[in-house]
């Protein structure tokens, strides 16, 4: 069994089928339906979309992306100065975000594996989309 971690106020858990994997998780909802079908899951402002892992070319051009999906800019840290971090022992993703980081209005930002690399196989990223190296997934 899982780890169920604190909760928001106000916010109902739901079953929600991932047929992409064929598994169900129990994940926020983005409102309650007591009685009902659940709603769809409670998505934040920041999203996952695009993950490159493990690619037959070459592993140094690995990267996650992530997208503002509102208006207006996204800190990926607090007042306390905690930054966001990805960490998952399964697939071995390791990072800490730098202070004060944060996404522009609709922006992306990637974290990368090997910069260098990464920047000769994708030459097309736009102007202004922050790059960070060191995202490991070994």
């Amino acid at each position: 069994m899982g780890d169920f971690g604190a909760s928001e106020t106000g916010v109902s858990f739901g079953r929600y089928f991932k047929a992409s994997i064929n598994n169900v998780d129990f994940v926020a909802m983005s409102e309650p339906t007591p009685g009902f079908a659940n709603a769809y899951p409670k998505v934040g402002l920041v999203v996952i979309s695009e993950i490159m892992y493990n690619p037959s070319s070459d592993r140094d051009a690995e990267f996650v992306e992530m997208r503002n999906i509102t208006g207006s800019k996204v800190d990926l840290f607090d007042v306390e100065g905690h930054t966001w971090k990805f960490h998952d022992d399964n697939y071995g993703i390791d990072y800490n975000l730098p202070a004060n980081t944060n996404i522009p209005a609709n922006g992306y930002l990637l974290l990368v594996k090997d910069k260098s690399v990464f920047q000769a196989k994708y030459p097309d990223v736009p102007g202004g989309v922050k790059i960070y190296e060191g995202a490991t997934a070994d």
